[in-house]
Formats: structure tokens, sequence, C-alpha cells
């Protein structure tokens, strides 16, 4: 049983659509109602929306700034419409950040679409932009 409380950081890799920035003011948001909602139907040990989650949001598109792996338990890759082989220096330390975080058998990563290409990319899978469009 991990210790409480579970610190996750969601990494905000854009800026969501309109209506999602209205109602939850960022991934951030929608992806921390979606934690907390969890939390509460699990029933794990003293999860819940009020105690046992920790959720820090970091904006590494603009800022650069990733925590200590010692400071949290997980990461949330979110959404995102770039194109995840750029050579873009935010993708460039992002994906240096998650080969980090896949050395080690501790943090772990939730990872949405973006995410998932990330972590390809950190392992070092072939990437391209599809010719399907």
């Amino acid at each position: 049983m991990p210790s409480l409380p579970l610190r996750i950081a969601i990494l905000e890799c854009g800026t969501p659509l309109p209506n999602t920035v209205i109602k939850y003011g960022s991934y951030g948001g929608a992806f921390t109602s979606l934690l907390q909602s969890g939390a509460d139907v699990l029933s794990y040990s003293n999860l819940s929306f009020f105690s046992g989650l920790s959720i820090s949001i970091f904006d590494v598109v603009n800022t650069l700034f990733y925590l200590f792996l010692l400071d949290i338990d997980a990461i949330l890759l979110t959404v995102l419409s770039f194109d995840f082989f750029a050579n873009n220096p935010w993708i460039l330390k992002l994906v240096v950040f998650v080969k980090e975080i896949l050395e080690q058998r501790r943090v772990r990563i939730i990872r949405a679409y973006f995410g998932h290409q990330i972590v390809g990319r950190a392992l070092g899978a072939k990437i391209s932009r599809s010719d399907k469009g």
C-alpha cells in the first residue's frame, strides 16, 4: 500500500479547447476533477477528494519546470495538439524527464494521447507523422 498522500504532478502540455477552458480552466483542472472523482469511488485506503491526494499542476510548455522525482509519486502527461516528434526545447526536455522516470521503478506515468507518444520517444521508438493524416 503506498504512503499517503499520493502525490501526482500534472504536466500540462498545452491549452485545451475553449469549452474545457470555460469549465475547468486548463487540462490540469480537468484532470484534477477526474482524479478527485475517481479517488472517491475507489474506496482505497484513505484516498478521497478531501484527503490522501495531492495534485500539483505544471505548465511544461512555457516554464520548462519539473519537480524532483523524490517529490512525486506519479506524473500525468496531458493531451496536446503539438507534433510529438518536433524538437522544440520544451519537448526535448520533457522526453529527457520521461526517460529519467522510466529508468527508475517508483514514480509512475499516467498518459493521455500525447503522453503515449512522448513515452515512446523516450524509449527510442521510431516516430514520424502518419501519411494518413
